[in-house]
């Protein structure tokens, strides 16, 4: 299996506005134990979301694991049905009119109760990348939410930004208080249906 933790001391500052990020976790022991989520198909494979936990129900680190075969058989090039907008109004969608990526909802397998701050995981295989970004290969994006996911599936498609509705683009590029903002990101003014405002730290590009 292939398994990738985020440690959440190191993160949740930074979760808080982006939800996205993976850092390898230390080894567990004895006293802890590891909750698993729903089981998704991801290529030929699977992936789940898991919770490690303490003695007492406290979490320690939250991930994503897939199964080996899960980065084989994946799209080798964006779809026409993911996060569209005609753009041209002739009643379909077309490469240029869509995102295009292969998105996975997991599910978190622990509740609030624990302290745990993150709700659900957004998991999106993007097979062209980024264009004229730092990010224009393929790779996948994870993104851990805090957030009510009612609320970030309202976040519409549109001319604006990455496809968004304008109305949602202006709205999510109003300046964040800066206590808010964790050290180091700024705000590039990539907006994204169904995911929502995407903040980078300017020493590195990711």
């Amino acid at each position: 299996m292939w398994s990738a933790t985020l440690s959440l001391r190191a993160f949740l500052a930074a979760a808080l506005l982006t939800g996205l990020g993976l850092v390898i976790s230390g080894a567990g022991s004895n006293n802890e134990r590891t909750v698993h989520g729903r089981v998704e198909k991801m290529g030929a494979g699977t992936i789940r979301s898991f919770v490690r936990v303490d003695r007492s129900g406290a979490p320690l680190a939250i991930g994503a694991e897939m199964s080996s075969d899960a980065l084989e058989r994946l799209p080798p090039v964006p779809n026409t049905v993911s996060r569209c907008f005609d753009l041209d109004g002739n009643g379909t969608y077309t490469g240029h009119e869509c995102l295009g990526d292969e998105e996975r909802i997991l599910d978190v397998p622990v509740d609030s109760s624990t302290g745990l701050p993150f709700r659900w995981i957004q998991v999106n295989w993007n097979p062209a990348g980024h264009h004229n970004t730092p990010y224009a290969r393929s790779h996948f994006d994870f993104h851990f939410h805090t957030g009510d996911r009612a609320r970030v599936e309202a976040i519409a498609p549109g001319r604006c930004g990455e496809l968004v509705d304008c109305g949602d683009f202006k709205r999510a590029t109003k300046p964040v208080p800066a206590r808010y903002v964790p050290a180091g990101y700024i705000d590039v003014g990539a907006v994204v249906p169904r995911m929502g405002t995407i903040c980078l730290t300017h020493s590195r590009p990711s």
